[in-house]
């Protein structure tokens, strides 16, 4: 084991509390509010102290370059951890799940922190070290009282869900350094007021508040807790990305120029106050869950130049009278308009293919031949609903 000069523990020490091999901390049998681990551990093994909720306070000696997967998680009334500076990585799920964990400092010899790391957590705001190169996916999601987040010039890399649900951030600045930002990144973020770039990132500018590319062609991610209930995308703007405006509940009206060609899934999922949107007409697809739970949605219409519809691509939407699809569209996906209601017609061409087109919702159906109103297919499905 350690000696006084911080030599690493060597062999297997086991004294009843804690069990360590080779300077690895595998378990934890205490049940004490604050625990100092012992001098000597140079790394805090996988789910050590996983659903201790007992602890409080967690002292961690210097020396230790690694904190292992799920080592703290879901120690619900952990407050306070003291992490020395020589710590290098704090790994998957690490911290993910203790609620009660507003504020941690983290030094800066920290070069990785993993995927989940500190999910659903109670952080109240955040600094990400400068070492630290990628904030992973799903690090930050559903820290629901996370209001403030530093991301240091160095870092290149934003994963996908990173911040989904952080439902208290208001504000974000990207700095000259990232280059990358997955889809998702800042969905269900309901409070989100501005994302501000700095002025010589390469890749990505803000134009009131929005993430778009450098170039403005594409939209990234629409600050979904503004109070505005209408907003037009900038002509010009060729693609809009996954998920762009998931959970905008204040929307009620969205204007889509003719500029746009490519909208990504699930963009409008549950804007649930959106009641109009214009479908382009250069769009070939819609793709699954676009416009899922939108239960105000009233109006649709679908260009000429759709081939086909996605998953859920209108699930849930209860205030959709009437469908016409074109006759270019080959594909319709299951589910496709899940939980419309009763009161949702869908008028087809005549000659169009409309086998199994009840297993395309949850509940009665009713299609049409349009022009003339004749019903050519009726029942009722009852799968189950996809929510």
């Amino acid at each position: 084991m350690l000696t006084d000069n911080n030599e690493i523990m060597r062999g297997v020490i086991d004294d009843g509390t804690f069990y360590i091999d080779d300077g690895v901390l595998l378990k934890y049998n205490g049940s004490d509010a604050r625990v100092v681990i012992p001098e000597g551990v140079r790394e805090i093994g996988c789910s050590v102290f996983e659903w201790n909720l007992t602890l409080e306070e967690v002292v961690i000696p210097s020396g230790v370059f690694d904190i292992g997967d799920s080592a703290f998680a879901c120690c619900k009334n952990l407050k306070r951890v003291v992490i020395p500076d020589g710590v290098t990585g704090i790994d998957r799920q690490a911290f993910s799940g203790c609620e009660s964990l507003e504020y941690i400092d983290i030094p800066d010899s920290v070069e990785n922190i993993g995927c989940f790391a500190f999910r659903e957590s109670g952080l109240v705001s955040f600094t990400v070290p400068p070492a630290v190169r990628a904030i992973e996916s799903y690090t930050f999601e559903g820290c629901d009282r996370l209001r403030e987040i530093v991301i240091p010039d160095g870092v290149s890399e934003i994963g996908f869900n990173a911040f989904n649900r952080c439902e208290e951030l208001k504000r974000v600045h990207i700095p000259a350094s990232v280059e990358k930002i997955s889809s998702g990144t800042f969905s269900h973020c309901t409070h989100l007021l501005e994302i501000t770039v700095a002025e010589d990132n390469p890749c990505y500018s803000s134009i009131d508040g929005n993430l778009y590319s450098k170039s403005g062609n594409t939209l990234h991610q629409y600050a979904i807790g503004k109070s505005d209930e209408s907003f037009t995308v900038p002509d010009g703007v060729v693609t809009i990305t996954d998920m762009a405006f998931f959970y905008g509940k204040n929307l009620v009206n969205i204007n889509i120029p003719d500029s746009v060609t490519e909208i990504g899934l699930s963009t409008f999922f549950r804007c649930e106050n959106l009641e109009r949107v214009n479908i382009p007409a250069k769009i070939k697809q819609l793709r699954p869950f676009l416009f899922s739970e939108c239960h105000k949605l009233k109006e649709v219409k679908i260009p000429e130049t759709v081939t086909s519809l996605g998953m859920c691509v209108f699930s849930g939407c209860k205030c959709v009278d009437e469908i016409i699809i074109p006759r270019a569209v080959d594909f319709i996906a299951d589910y496709a308009f899940s939980d419309c209601g009763t009161q949702l017609k869908i008028y087809a061409e005549e000659g169009m293919d409309i086998t199994d087109f009840g297993k395309k919702w949850n509940g009665t159906y009713t299609v049409l031949e349009l022009g003339t109103n004749r019903i050519v297919q009726e029942g009722k499905e009852d799968g189950d609903s996809v929510f």
